[in-house]
């Protein structure tokens, strides 16, 4: 899983303030990281393989980082008729309804 400049600069901050204890710094980094990791919009590629099957791969920092996986062959299909999607998908909230 790729990390992202925002993700290592909140980690640094925690490591660079001072703690009360080994295990109250591992915490307050864990938490962070579950935390920034829930607000993340990941991209994905969903390949259409007629008649072979329908697959999802990622997920990818950027959408950018999603098409050169296209362009480099790392996600690929198994017929010429295949179509690649980039697209995100929304996480849902607590109540279960989908941010739209």
């Amino acid at each position: 899983m790729a990390i992202r400049p925002k993700e290592r600069d909140a980690i640094a901050t925690i490591l660079d303030s001072p703690a009360p204890s080994a295990n109250d710094l591992a915490v307050d980094v864990l938490r962070t990281v579950d935390r920034l990791r829930a607000e993340r919009t990941d991209w994905y590629v969903l390949v259409v393989d007629p008649g072979v099957c329908v697959h999802l791969h990622g997920p990818f920092i950027t959408k950018n980082a999603a098409k050169k996986a296209i362009d480099k062959g790392v996600v690929f299909a198994a017929s010429k008729n295949a179509n690649a999607l980039i697209l995100q998908i929304n996480k849902h909230d607590e109540e279960g309804n989908a941010d739209v």
